[in-house]
Order: structure tokens, then sequence, then C-alpha cells
């Protein structure tokens, strides 16, 4: 019995410790999570003091603002499956402490049933009459030993019952604690939801006082939106100058290398070049795969920052029914800072957007990084660079210092923008 109740207490030890190490990882992840979020949390506001100092109350704020009852949001989320991992934790602790309750009980009894057994008979003659009372002398050894095993049993007994108390006390202990850790994530979770009707209220004050700039703020979106269709047409005219740039140069490797032809097959040779898809060469595959195997792991475009503006349509934030196409994000960040290169490439281009900075497209491979709304750079054409080399100064767009930033993959005929957010680190 003794040997059963160990083994079943063990087996109970190891999955409880188990479910415990599992939740303490995801305890660990979870934490990770909330201070990121809390870094950013801080950053925003960090930032909305700032233009508060230049007295300004513009629609970047509220873009700031916006993030940051978003991140709150997501704050908020986190707190909650720390609250659902540490009520799992208590009901399997609660559980482990009756099995373990209910294994040192009947260990208790078993025990008392000894003690009560070896008082019975804790005269030594006794014992010895028990083994001379045997009918021969291998009898009489048996009996010897049983009794030597039975004194050994019961002080393994009483040993196995002080572990079996030291662990419930532990279970105890630990479960006290997740309590209160459960009460402070409680405490947290009204903390946070009253910041974020705090930040709510803040948002629609600032929102009223932008309703008497509306015609200015149409304006700025007009213009916005003007710069950013300008620099699509650049991006996709210097793509299609690349791709033919591309094809006249694999069409003369082949000519050069074409062994001479019936005129017959030189037609129809012609007519097949036409049509014929661009393959990468060995170092542009080599290129993509280095950044590839990079995504999600890329680094902002700017030390510090809040992305105020994300990919594809999003509604304008102090203008009701209008809406943003964008076919990057918008980082606002610090006076004075800089671009960024989030990945090791060639600078191919370097161009003004009358009105709206300076702009670098940085390639890698098959895969372009773009860099707008600058007020000055630091690299030319042909340049090389290396992961969060310095591109140029963030300009100040009329709004805020905001970097526009865009990740395009050129393929056979044209390029297409993608998601930033998907390539870079989550902050």
């Amino acid at each position: 019995m003794l040997q059963r109740a160990g083994i079943v207490t063990c087996v109970l030890c190891m999955i409880v410790w188990a479910v415990v190490g599992v939740h303490a990882q995801n305890k660990t992840e979870l934490q990770k999570q909330k201070d990121r979020l809390n870094e950013q949390i801080a950053e925003t506001k960090r930032m909305i003091k700032e233009a508060e100092k230049d007295q300004k109350n513009t629609s970047a704020q509220v873009r700031i603002l916006n993030q940051q009852i978003a991140m709150r949001r997501e704050l908020l989320e986190r707190i909650d499956q720390e609250i659902v991992g540490l009520d799992q934790e208590i009901v399997q602790k609660d559980e482990a402490i009756g099995h373990l309750q209910s294994q040192t009980d009947e260990m208790k009894q078993e025990y008392a049933k000894m003690i009560y057994n070896a008082y019975k008979h804790r005269d030594s003659y006794d014992q010895m009459m028990f083994i001379f009372a045997s009918d021969n002398f291998n009898k009489a050894l048996k009996r010897f030993k049983m009794t030597q095993r039975y004194a050994t049993l019961r002080k393994l007994q009483g040993r196995q019952i002080e572990l079996q108390q030291t662990d419930l006390a532990a279970s105890i202990e630990f479960i006290a604690q997740t309590r209160e850790q459960k009460t402070q994530s409680l405490s947290n979770k009204e903390e946070e939801l009253k910041r974020i009707e705090e930040d709510k209220q803040e948002q629609q004050a600032r929102l009223k006082d932008l309703k008497g700039k509306e015609q200015q703020l149409r304006k700025q979106q007009q213009k916005q939106k003007d710069d950013r269709d300008k620099l699509s047409k650049k991006i996709q005219n210097i793509i299609a100058q690349e791709l033919e740039a591309e094809r006249k140069k694999n069409a003369a490797t082949e000519k050069k290398n074409a062994a001479p032809a019936k005129t017959n097959n030189a037609s129809k040779t012609n007519t097949s070049q036409g049509t014929k898809a661009i393959v990468a060469a060995p170092e542009v595959t080599l290129a993509n795969a280095d950044f590839e195997k990079n995504k999600g792991a890329l680094p902002w475009p700017v030390s510090a920052g809040v992305i105020v503006s994300h990919f594809g349509t999003t509604n304008h934030p102090g203008l009701e029914q209008v809406t943003i196409q964008n076919n990057g994000v918008d980082f606002s960040t610090n006076k004075g800072a800089q671009a960024l290169a989030i990945f090791s490439g060639t600078v191919t281009s370097v161009f003004e957007i009358p009105g709206a900075g300076m702009n670098v497209i940085v390639t890698h491979g098959s895969y372009k990084t773009v860099y707008s709304g600058l007020a000055q750079v630091q690299v030319k054409s042909g340049d090389k660079v290396s992961t969060k080399q310095p591109l140029g100064v963030v300009a100040h767009d009329g709004d805020d210092y905001t970097l526009h930033f865009e990740v395009w993959k050129v393929g056979a005929s044209t390029g297409n923008a993608l998601n930033p957010e998907s390539w870079i680190k989550k902050r």
C-alpha cells in the first residue's frame, strides 16, 4: 500500500509541476508582452506631452492618442489572459491539494494502525516468542525478517507523511500567492479601464477642437494624397525602368551566346523573347532568401516613435467619412530623428517630390524598401548600406515629424506594395 501511495503521489506531483511549468512559461511571455505595451504607451504619452509644449493640437496628436488607446486595449487583453491563466492554476492546484490531502489522510490511518500494532507488541519478549514459536528455523528466519521490515516500513511511512505535509504546505503557499496575483491583475484591469476612459475623453476633446479646422484638415489630406500618388507613380516608373533594363540585358546576353540560326527560326526566337519571363539572377535569389527569412524580425526604420497610420484603407482621425489609402505605414517620431535602413542592400534611387521632401529606395534583391518624407539624405544612388544605417533626417510635414515607409516586391512585370508591419518587429 505504501508503495502504491508513493507512486500515485509522485505522479500527481509531476503532473502538477508540469502544468505549473507551462503556466510559468505563459506568464513569462505575457509579462514580456505587457512590458512591451507599457513601453509603447509611455512613448506615446511622451510624444503627446512634447506636442503640448509647442501648444499645438493637430491631427497627428489625435492619431498618436488613437494608437495609445489601441495599445491600452491590447494590454487589457493581455491582463484578461493573465487572469484566465491564474484561474486555471488555482483550479488545478486546488484539485492537486485535494488529492494530496486524501493521500495524506489515508497514509495517516495506515500509520496509526502500525503504531497501534507496535504498541500492542511493544514488549521485546512478545516479539521473541513470536519468532521462537515457529515450527522450524526457516519460518523463524522469515518472521524475524518480517519484524525488521515492519519496523523499517513504519519509519518510511512516517517519513512519507512528513514529505506529503511539506508538499501540501508548499501547494497551499503557492495557491495563496496565485490568488494574490489574481487580485493584483484584477486591480490592474480596473485601473487600465479607467485610463482608457480618460484617453477617450481626451480624444473627444481634441476631435472637438479639430472640428473648427476641418477646411485646413481637408487641404492637408488632399495634399498628402497627391504626394502619396506621386510617390507610388514614381516607384512604379522606377520598377518599370529597372525591369526594362533587365529585359534588354537578358536579350543582349542571349543574342551574344546564341549559335547562328536559320532566318526562319530567328523570327520565332525573337517573338518568344518578347514574352519570356525574367529569371532572377543567383545573387538576387540569395538576397530574396536573406530578406524573407527575417520576415517579422526586421528592425523599425526609426529608433523611437509610434505607428500612427497603418497599411491599407483607414479612416481619417479628424474627418468623418474620409478614408486614407496607405501603401505603407507612417511613423510619428522625434525632431531630428534619422530614417534607418531595415536591412542591408543597395541604394537604387534618391529623389525629391516637391513639397513632400526627399525619398530613398533601398533594394534587397526583388524587394525594395522606401523611406519617404526626409528633410535631407546622407546616401546616394549606388551606395551599399547595412542594417540600421542612417539614410537621412525625418522632415516636419506641417503636422508632425513623420516618416512614411513602404515595402515593395518586384514581380515579372510590375511591383506590389506589401504590409510593412508583417516584416518589422512588433513593439
